[in-house]
C-alpha cells in the first residue's frame, strides 16, 4: 500500500473527537423569534391605542365654545334646515 498511518491512528482520533464538545443548537431559530416579536409590537400597538378613551364633546361644550356671531349662525341654518324638512313631508 502506498499511504501509510501510524498504529492506533483511527482509535487515536475517534477519542480526540469524542472529546470535542458538540455545539448545541439553537431552541429558538430567528424566524419564530421574529414572528413573536412581530406578534409583542402589534399587541402592543392595539392594547394602547384601544386603552386611549376618545374625547367626546356633549352639544353644551361645542355651544360653550361658539362665539356668539357663530352661534346665530348656527342656529339660522339649523331653523332653515328644520323648515326645509318639514316642507318634504
Amino acid at each position: 500500500m502506498p499511504y501509510t498511518v501510524p498504529d492506533g491512528y483511527f482509535e487515536q482520533m475517534h477519542e480526540q473527537l469524542s472529546a470535542i464538545p458538540r455545539r448545541q443548537r439553537r431552541v429558538v431559530t430567528f424566524r419564530w423569534l421574529a414572528i413573536a416579536a412581530a406578534f409583542v409590537l402589534v399587541a402592543s400597538v392595539g392594547f394602547f391605542s384601544l386603552r386611549q378613551k376618545p374625547q367626546v364633546n356633549t352639544m353644551a361644550d361645542v355651544v360653550k365654545s361658539l362665539s356668539d356671531e357663530e352661534l346665530a349662525s348656527w342656529i339660522e341654518f339649523n331653523d332653515n334646515d328644520v323648515f326645509l324638512a318639514l316642507m318634504e313631508e
